[in-house]
Formats: structure tokens, sequence, C-alpha cells
């Protein structure tokens, strides 16, 4: 009978946890190559969903990337709906053809970065503050470039491999 329970609590466990998100793309569209989308001053508009509770969080974000050769810094300030601002910079770093791995100011240890074609995967743990205390969740994001040169970026964000948050941002040159 433990046998039993033991095994339908850990199915159920299981079928709840996050899977990365994923996007449709074009199978002729063009590589999604970050130092080249990211250079120069791109917008976002999003929003957030907790999962958990159903609430959303719209937001704005204005990114400005630079390009050494080697390392991509992306500067990123966020303006959220209820007022919030967050400004933070990664630093992407080319490790090889198609891969990165990255830092940013709340990314704890190193984030890695893959170009599958038209999409880049993306996966870090970071340290978020919520509430006024600091929680540590998994980020697994998708961007894709889209049809009309605009980049969509899906990610599911988890904590103990449980789905908390969902985040849509579609970015675009600026003009």
């Amino acid at each position: 009978m433990i046998r039993i329970w033991f095994a339908s609590g850990l199915a159920a466990l299981l079928s709840g946890c996050a899977t990365a998100p994923s996007i449709a793309t074009a199978p002729q569209a063009r590589a999604l190559v970050l130092e080249n989308f990211f250079v120069g001053r791109t917008i976002g508009d999003g929003i957030f969903v907790n999962t958990i509770s159903g609430s959303q969080r719209k937001v704005h974000v204005l990114l400005d990337g630079r390009w050494n050769g080697r390392t991509l810094r992306l500067f990123e300030d966020f303006y959220f709906a209820d007022g919030e601002r967050q400004q933070k910079t990664w630093l992407l770093t080319k490790t090889g053809p198609g891969s990165y791995s990255g830092t940013r100011e709340d990314v704890v240890g190193t984030a890695t970065a893959t170009q599958e074609g038209a999409q880049v995967r993306l996966a870090y743990d970071a340290n978020l503050v919520s509430n006024g205390s600091q929680i540590q969740v998994s980020f697994a994001d998708v961007l894709a470039l889209e049809p009309d040169g605009s980049l969509l970026n899906k990610a599911v964000i988890s904590k103990l491999g449980v789905q908390i948050g969902e985040v849509t941002l579609r970015i675009r040159r600026a003009r």
C-alpha cells in the first residue's frame, strides 16, 4: 500500500515538473545569432504570468547591446506596469559556434546558451526577490526569430522542478 501511494505521489510530482517552452519556426528561417540581433538598441514588451496564482504583470524593456568580438554585453532596463524598475547586465561570451556562457548580477553560477537554427535556448538559475525575500529559481528560455524580424522570447520559471511562472516577451529593433 505504501509503495502504491509513494509511486502515485511521485508520478503526480513529476507530471507537474516544468518543461522548456517551445516555439514553432519555419524550417527555412534564418539563424538567430545573438551578437547580430542584440547589438544596438532593441525594445520589448511582454507579460509575466504567475502559474500558481494566475496573476499577471506587464513589462516593457529597453536593451542596449555591445559586441567586442567575443562577448556580448547586454544592458537591460525593465519597467513593470506596477511602477517597479530593474536594471540588469548580461555578459554572454561566445565559447564556440552557436554556444555561449553567460553571467548576470542575479544569475547563480553560469548560464548556457545554445543556438539551434532560428532559435537559441538559454538555461540558468537566478536569485529573484519576491515579497522582500530572495528565492532561487531556474529559467528555461527559448528565443526565436519571427518572420517580421522580431524576436519572440518565451521562458518557463521553475522551483525544484515545479513550474511557477511563464514569461512571454516580443523584442524588436528600436527605430
